[in-house]
């Protein structure tokens, strides 16, 4: 591989290398990480490369199909300083569920960035392109990560994607600090990180769509074949879709087929799915057979009114002017499930923390 300065790159493949230089990171105030994964055909995403970049200008690729987890997950918990990501969700998630590590100190450079107007959920080369002019190769991002050896391109690419980040901080604390928005970006970073640890129930059926579809009376059941299908999932290690879709899901929970035989004729579930799961199905279906519930669980189209539909709109329209004169991307404070949230009553992000300090006055003056 070409480089400027043979120690400037370095590839770990072994648990001393790996040792030493978390043992230097362990020094440092802050260190850039960056995860390349595979996910697609398991639920956990696969970790296929750890990067990490520090202060002094080298980044080390360390190859977890060569370097044994538990060394990688005690070096990541060594870490002292600020851990320094773009785009941290799912970085956030490969770590955790590849290594159980979660950050306790964490600045996204995407996050900070739309605080400053840079754009919603800008890219990473877009953003070392405005602040640092630097063009970074785009040819490895569909990549297959698991394969070894790994060429020089993608080590290439791989350095390449936390060799900047530690500068663009830098330049984004400094830019957050002139407008005095620091505060509320380290919070959003919590938050980020906050919210990892362990999803729960509610948030797993938050993230389903299609709910709205469903009948009120029937959403207590979906709730379950939801939940249902996540447990097996994660237990499988198969993705969601593979296991039963969510259009099947909808349409078990609205026409409650209560035997294997009109499960197979009510869905789209293959030989395969009937065989493993139709037990499972079917005595969920069965064991809500019969009872009813009024509990709203996914807000049904169309459920806002005439009126409420405009007072959205009014909201949106308020957001987006606070937005602009605070120079901040509306999506990085607030979204459409927040605002609707909000204005139904129904529990939601605005209720308390930095958004309800930040916007949440600006919103009740609507209501």
């Amino acid at each position: 591989m070409t480089q400027d300065n043979p120690e400037r790159r370095i590839l770990i493949e072994n648990d001393d290398k790996a040792a030493a230089i978390f043992g230097q990171a362990r020094e440092c105030e802050v260190v850039a990480l960056d995860t390349e994964f595979m996910r697609v055909k398991t639920y956990y995403a696969e970790l296929c490369l750890l990067q990490l970049a520090l202060p002094d200008g080298r980044a080390a690729c360390l190859d977890p199909l060569a370097v044994r987890a538990p060394s990688l997950g005690e070096g990541l918990f060594g870490l002292n300083g600020t851990l320094v990501v773009h785009s941290a969700g799912q970085d956030l998630e490969v770590l955790e569920s590849s290594l159980d590590y979660v950050p306790r100190d964490l600045f996204d450079t995407q996050i900070a960035a739309a605080f400053l107007g840079y754009g919603d959920q800008v890219s990473y080369s877009n953003l070392t392109r405005q602040l640092l002019g630097v063009e970074l190769a785009k040819g490895e991002t569909r990549t297959d990560w698991c394969r070894r050896p790994l060429t020089e391109a993608q080590l290439d690419y791989a350095y390449a994607d936390v060799e900047h980040l530690l500068e663009l901080q830098e330049i984004l604390v400094a830019q957050l600090e002139r407008d005095d928005k620091l505060q509320w970006v380290r919070r959003a970073c919590a938050e980020l990180v906050e919210r990892r640890p362990q999803e729960n129930d509610q948030s797993v059926v938050s993230r389903f769509k299609g709910g709205g579809n469903v009948p009120v009376s029937r959403q207590a059941l979906l709730r379950e074949l939801v939940l249902w299908r996540e447990r097996t999932a994660r237990q499988k290690n198969r993705p969601r879709e593979w296991i039963v879709s969510s259009a099947d899901l909808v349409a078990i929970a609205t026409k409650m087929p209560n035997t294997p035989e009109k499960l197979a004729s009510m869905t789209s579930l293959n030989a395969a799915q009937i065989r493993r799961y139709s037990n499972a199905l079917v005595d969920l279906v069965n064991a809500w057979e019969g009872e009813a519930s009024e509990r709203v669980i996914w807000l049904p189209r169309g459920e806002l009114d005439v009126a409420q539909k405009a007072l959205l709109k009014q909201m949106q329209k308020r957001v987006r002017s606070f937005c602009e004169r605070m120079s901040i991307s509306p999506t990085a404070l607030v979204s459409r499930a927040d605002l609707e949230a909000l204005l139904t009553g129904r529990p939601g992000r605005l209720d308390a923390g930095w958004r309800r300090e930040l916007i949440g006055d600006v919103l009740e003056e609507l209501l």
